[in-house]
C-alpha cells in the first residue's frame, strides 16, 4: 500500500534557502519549456490542417510530425543566456522533463487537464530529489532530522524537520515551499502486510447477509450542508469549525481587503509590495488550513466508530453547484439582474465547507480501517419524511425546521432527517443487491521504486542509515569511508 508522510521544516541557514530557490527554479523552468515546445507544435498541427483543409500549397520543410511527448531536455539549457542553470545538477532538471512527460500522458489518458505553465517568482516552489541527491540523517535533537541535498560536483544545503510520525527513507522527496511554511513530503511502498481487511467486494458480500434493522444499526447516513458542514444520523449534533475558527477567518477576510489596499498603493516591483503580497497569501492559506484540519478531524472521528461499518453519503456535485449564473439581457441586449452576487456569495460559502476534503479523506481512511464508503442521490431526502414517506416541499418550511404536514412528524432540525434518508437510502441499495464496487479509473502508476530499509520517526534517533553516504561538495568532505566514498561530517 502507498503510504505519504508530511513533515513541517526550515531552512538550516540562507545558503540552503538560495540553494533551494535555484534548483526548484530550474526544474520548473525546463517543465515550462516542455510546455510552450508542446504549445507550438499543437498550433503548427492546427496550422498545417488549416491549411490543407483550405488547399493551400504547404513547403515540404514545413511539414514537421508533433513530437511525442518525451524526457529530452538538454536543448533548452544554454548557459550562456542563462548562467544560472550551472548551479542546478542535470539530473535535477531532467526531473522537470519526467514531470512533463508525466503530465501528457495523464492528459493523454483522460486522468487529468493538459499541462499547463507555472509561476516560478512570487508563487509556490516545488521540488522534486531523487536518492542520488539527498541523504536523511537524525540530528542530536530528538525528534529532528535534516535532509541534506546537493551532489559532488554541486553543494546544496540542508533541511531540519522534524517528524512526528515514523517513516522510511524514500525513493524520491519532495520539498514545497509556500507563502507560510516549508513542507517536506515523502510517499513509499510499505514494506510489511497490506493494511486493508477487506476488499469493498468483500465488505459489500458480508453486509448483504445483515437485515435491515441490522445494517441500521452499522450504518451511518452523512448530510452535507453550509450551516452545518457535516451532519450525521448517528448523532444530532453536528460536525463543524469552531467559533474561534470562524471568527479567525472572518478576521484573516478584513485584514486581506486591508493589505490589498496597502500594495495597490505600492510601487511594482518595490520591496514593500513584495511583503504585502505575502501578507495577502497568508490569509488565504488560514483558511485552507482551517478546512483541510477540520477535514481531517471530522473524518477520523467518524472513521474511529467500531458500531459503524458504512457510510452514505450524498452525491453531490460540487462543480455544478458552484457555477456562476448565466447573463440574462433584455430586447435592447442590456445587462440584467440574474443573482450574481448572492449566487457568489452561496459558492462562496459551499466551497468554504470542505465537502469534498472531508468526503476524500473519509474514503482513504474507512478503506484503511475495513468499512464501505457509498454515495446515493441527495434528491428530496430533506423534505422526505422518514415516517410516513412523503415528499413535499413544505415539510422544511424553514433552513432548520422539519415539520410533516402529512402525519405531523417533527424534528428539531431538517439536516438531522436528512441524515436518516440517506442512511435508509443507501440501506436500500445495499438490500436490493444494485450496489456494485466502483471501478477504479486506471492510473500511469507503474512499478514504484523501492524504499530503503531505514526506519526513523519520534522514537528512532539513535537510527543511522546504513546506505553508503555521499559527499555534498569537496570543501565539506574531511575523511573517507571504508569504501573510498566521501563522508558526510
Amino acid at each position: 500500500m502507498l503510504t505519504g508522510r508530511k513533515f513541517a521544516a526550515r531552512f538550516k541557514n540562507s545558503s540552503a534557502r538560495e540553494a533551494y530557490l535555484t534548483w526548484s527554479a530550474g526544474q520548473m523552468f525546463i517543465y515550462n519549456e516542455c510546455v510552450l515546445e508542446q504549445r507550438f507544435f499543437d498550433s503548427l498541427s492546427r496550422l498545417i490542417a488549416e491549411t490543407e483543409r483550405h488547399k493551400q500549397p504547404i513547403r515540404n520543410e514545413c511539414r514537421v510530425a508533433r513530437p511525442k511527448p518525451d524526457q529530452k531536455y538538454a536543448h533548452f539549457v544554454d548557459k550562456a543566456q542563462r548562467p544560472w542553470l550551472s548551479q542546478v545538477p542535470s539530473a535535477i532538471l531532467g526531473i522537470g522533463a519526467f514531470r512533463f512527460c508525466q503530465a501528457s500522458k495523464r492528459a493523454a489518458t483522460g486522468l487529468a487537464a493538459r499541462p499547463k505553465l507555472r509561476a516560478i517568482k512570487d508563487a509556490d516552489r516545488h521540488l522534486l530529489l531523487t536518492r542520488a541527491y539527498f541523504t536523511i540523517k537524525p540530528t542530536s535533537r530528538a525528534g529532528w532530522y535534516e535532509l541534506r541535498f546537493g551532489s559532488a560536483r554541486i553543494p546544496g544545503g540542508t533541511i531540519l524537520f522534524r517528524a512526528h510520525r515514523e517513516f522510511v527513507v524514500p525513493a524520491m522527496v519532495s520539498v514545497t515551499l509556500t507563502s507560510k511554511a516549508l513542507i517536506v513530503s515523502m510517499s513509499y511502498e510499505e514494506t510489511e502486510q497490506e493494511r486493508f481487511p477487506e476488499t469493498e467486494k468483500e465488505i459489500l458480500e458480508r453486509l448483504r447477509q445483515y437485515s435491515e434493522e441490522e445494517l441500521i444499526a452499522c450504518g451511518n447516513g452523512i448530510d452535507r450542508g453550509v450551516v452545518r458542514p457535516v451532519q450525521t444520523s448517528n448523532d444530532p449534533e453536528p460536525y463543524a469549525p469552531t467559533k474561534d475558527q470562524l471568527e479567525r477567518i472572518r478576521r484573516k477576510e478584513r485584514q486581506r481587503k486591508h493589505y490589498q489596499k496597502r500594495m495597490a498603493r505600492c510601487e511594482k516591483g518595490s520591496r514593500n509590495r513584495a511583503k504585502m503580497r505575502r501578507k495577502v497569501a497568508r490569509t488565504f492559506d488560514y483558511r485552507k488550513n482551517v478546512i483541510n484540519d477540520f477535514a481531517h478531524q471530522t473524518s477520523h472521528t467518524l472513521v474511529s466508530d467500531d458500531k459503524v461499518q458504512f457510510f452514505v453519503l450524498e452525491d453531490l456535485r460540487v462543480k455544478n453547484m458552484t457555477k456562476r449564473p448565466e447573463p440574462k439581457y433584455d430586447d435592447n441586449a442590456k445587462a440584467l439582474p440574474n443573482g450574481a452576487r448572492a449566487k457568489a456569495g452561496l459558492n462562496r460559502a459551499i466551497l468554504s465547507s470542505g465537502w469534498g476534503k472531508t468526503e476524500e479523506y473519509l474514503k482513504y481512511k474507512a478503506k484503511k480501517a475495513g468499512k464501505l464508503v457509498m454515495k446515493v442521490e441527495p434528491a428530496y431526502t430533506s423534505q422526505r419524511c422518514p415516517k410516513c414517506g412523503r415528499v413535499e416541499r413544505k415539510n422544511r418550511p424553514s433552513q432548520s425546521e422539519f415539520r410533516c404536514v402529512s402525519c405531523g412528524f417533527e424534528s428539531a432540525n431538517a439536516d438531522y432527517v436528512a441524515a436518516g434518508n440517506i442512511l435508509m437510502a443507501g440501506v436500500k441499495l445495499i438490500r436490493e443487491g444494485r450496489l456494485e464496487p466502483k471501478k477504479v479509473k486506471a492510473t500511469l502508476r507503474g512499478k514504484p521504486a523501492k524504499a530503503t530499509n531505514v526506519k526513523l520517526g519520534p522514537g528512532w534517533a539513535d537510527v543511522m542509515p546504513v546506505e553508503p553516504e555521499r559527499c555534498l561538495g569537496k570543501l565539506r568532505c574531511r575523511t573517507r569511508c571504508e569504501a573510498g566514498s566521501p563522508s558526510l561530517k
